[in-house]
């Protein structure tokens, strides 16, 4: 049986500010890991801690960007949380790395905020 999603259960706060016009959140928590290669073939890993990062997407329009810049200019660690049906992220110590108001025209545009975090929870389920 095929679950509903339900888009009025999705929410972002960055900050403790809720972010209207929300389109849409990523992370990236990953330990990052490859092949140690030598001529003879790859015999074993290199293995580093993960570089959390995470990004939002909304709409210029927007209520919370006007405190989210305020967040960036004074370099603020703050606390970033997604929920989703069945899925919340906690992303620790984050901070704002940039502002992206990408291509302005006739429309909304979509603003893109990126960041750094020192530690990314998520929690299933």
């Amino acid at each position: 049986m095929a679950k509903e999603w339900d888009v009025s259960e999705i929410s972002c706060s960055v900050g403790g500010v809720e972010i209207d016009d929300l389109l849409s959140f990523s992370y990236d928590n990953e330990d990052e890991i490859t092949h140690i290669e030598t001529v003879n073939g790859v015999v074993g890993y290199n293995k580093k801690f993960a570089k959390p990062t995470w990004t939002l997407k909304c709409r210029a329009t927007s209520e919370a960007l006007n405190q989210l810049v305020q967040f960036k200019e004074n370099k603020e660690e703050i606390t970033v949380t997604f929920k989703a049906p069945g899925l919340v992220v906690n992303c620790y110590d984050a901070i704002i790395k940039k502002i992206d108001p990408g291509e302005v025209g006739g429309e909304a545009t979509e603003v893109s905020i990126d960041g750094l975090a020192l530690k990314i929870e998520e929690k299933w389920g």
